[in-house]
């Protein structure tokens, strides 16, 4: 039986802690606990199950008087407050790289694919090109019975050359072939490099992964990338990633995909397959016109994060916020309906807006500014 409250689940998980050992949590779990009476020997005894450790860690019940919001979760999780940003950003590196190895496979695959493939098409169609000249194009069976026993004499003179037969130009086609003809290996890269034709596609489907990468990771790396920033104890190091990390991933990254989408014509946008294998994960959910609804969440999330990151002195003013920010998404799909007649998009769009909008005013209600 593995005891859930063994340290080495809660203080040793992060994948950037270093080497100070002072600020492990390993603090024994609280004295003044006192076991009920009749769970006490089962919770004294390892051989079953609801065994408790009392030198263990409990993130759950003692957090070590830390400060509501992102430290509490962090110190919950068995984390370093100041360790949550490399983490989350560790996180977000390890599964890029898997995406990207992985399509890079898939790319170099499909390439070995036609490229063995290719020659065996070649050497069929030149099986099939032999025995259709063999069978119907004869140079024999067009001549009468003399002249295809005499081939001289149906040259221009007894030593002068012969008319061409199609046997023969059918042969020096294929040697033409052979020596102005790039190889299979040129035609193979050619065709699945970059900018070629199987190339470009796979290049738009990686680069449309990657856009949905960050569509998921945009409003952690905010909220901890902000956070960082704002951390007492953070080193320099860590507070220039975090800077970058904001300023790309959340910021500069978004803003270049949306400029480009609203320089592209909508035709293109969702007639042209590269187009909408790369960019298409910002817009696809969208009708035509309407792909610039994308800024609305983006913004929404921008704001969400900074506000998490950046104000944890005040849960009162977080939660005000956020009631407006889900207020606001919340009305804005019915001023400019985004999405296309019949969709149905607008009812489960406006129902989890109204939970989401619940939950803010929970959290503004719950507070301690309010509660008290």
């Amino acid at each position: 039986m593995i005891d859930i409250r063994d340290e080495s689940l809660t203080s040793d998980i992060t994948l950037v802690q270093g080497s100070d050992a002072s600020s492990k949590l390993l603090d024994t779990y609280p004295s003044n606990y006192t076991s009920p009476s009749g769970f006490a020997p089962m919770i004294s005894d390892s051989y079953y199950p609801l065994y408790l450790a009392e030198d263990a860690y409990n993130p759950l019940l003692d957090l070590h008087a830390t400060r509501d919001g992102i430290d509490s979760w962090a110190a919950a999780v068995g984390l370093r407050s100041r360790d949550l940003f490399g983490t989350c950003l560790v996180i977000f590196l390890v599964i890029t790289l898997g995406v990207t190895l992985l399509s890079i496979a898939l790319w170099a695959l499909h390439g070995m694919s036609e490229y063995f493939s290719t020659d065996v098409r070649r050497t069929n169609n030149m099986y099939a090109n032999t025995n259709r000249s063999s069978m119907y194009s004869s140079p024999q069976a067009s001549l009468g019975g003399k002249e295809a026993y005499e081939p001289r004499s149906y040259g221009w003179d007894a030593d002068g050359p012969q008319l061409p037969t199609q046997s023969t130009l059918a042969a020096a086609h294929r040697n033409s072939d052979r020596t102005s003809a790039p190889g299979r290996f040129r035609r193979t890269w050619l065709r699945f490099r970059i900018k070629g034709e199987a190339g470009a596609f796979h290049a738009a489907a990686l680069y449309g992964n990657l856009i949905r990468l960050i569509l998921m990771f945009h409003l952690p790396i905010t909220a901890f990338s902000v956070y960082q920033l704002s951390h007492a104890s953070a080193s320099v190091v860590s507070r220039v990633f975090a800077a970058l990390a904001f300023v790309f991933v959340s910021v500069v990254i978004p803003a270049f995909i949306l400029f480009k989408i609203k320089r592209t014509p909508t035709g293109k946008l969702y007639d042209a397959t590269r187009t909408l294998l790369s960019l298409g994960p910002m817009y696809n959910v969208y009708v035509e016109e309407k792909q610039m609804f994308r800024v609305l969440p983006l913004a929404a999330s921008l704001i969400e994060g900074i506000v998490v990151g950046g104000g944890q002195g005040s849960g009162i003013a977080q939660a005000i916020i956020f009631v407006l920010v889900e207020l606001v998404m919340l009305v804005m799909p019915a001023i400019w309906y985004p999405w296309a007649e019949g969709a149905g998009m607008g009812a489960p769009t406006a129902f989890l807006g109204i939970i989401r909008t619940a939950c803010a005013v929970l959290c503004m209600l719950l507070s301690k500014t309010v509660s008290q």
